[in-house]
């Protein structure tokens, strides 16, 4: 793909397996590089590079299920599932501490855990399998 900008921005077309791995490349690189930078403390601050990266994770994940004939709504679980856990560690990071909020951010961290594994899973299914031999428009955007 020549254009890297509309890999990383936009959900609409399709990507080869070769441009998926080139961009989760990418962003993995780009999220260790703002980890190490924001520091490993536990406060807020090592959530927000993966917050940041998460749109375009989100549409590289896309074009790939484009190009399976697969809708990109197959990431939505897994996602939703991660955002949810990041935020009650943030929330958990924020506010007073009671044993409600510890027992909410441990159901919080299994949720997180539980959707890394169904992305991780998903990426590499998606980074692995053959394109399917479409005819007609890259996705429901076009």
């Amino acid at each position: 793909m020549d254009n890297w900008l509309h890999l990383f921005v936009s959900p609409r077309g399709r990507i080869g397996r070769r441009t998926y791995w080139h961009g989760m490349i990418v962003i993995a690189f780009v999220d260790v590089t703002l980890v190490s930078i924001s520091g490993l403390s536990h406060s807020v601050w090592p959530a927000l590079p993966f917050l940041a990266t998460g749109y375009p994770v989100f549409c590289v994940f896309a074009k790939r299920l484009h190009d399976l004939g697969r809708s990109a709504w197959l990431m939505a679980a897994p996602l939703t599932m991660i955002l949810v856990g990041v935020g009650l560690g943030v929330a958990y990071n924020l506010l007073p501490k009671t044993q409600v909020l510890g027992l909410t951010t441990l159901a919080g961290l299994l949720m997180s855990v539980v959707g890394f594994m169904a992305a991780f899973a998903i990426t590499v299914w998606l980074g692995l399998a053959p394109p399917v031999q479409q005819v007609g428009p890259a996705s429901a955007f076009d």
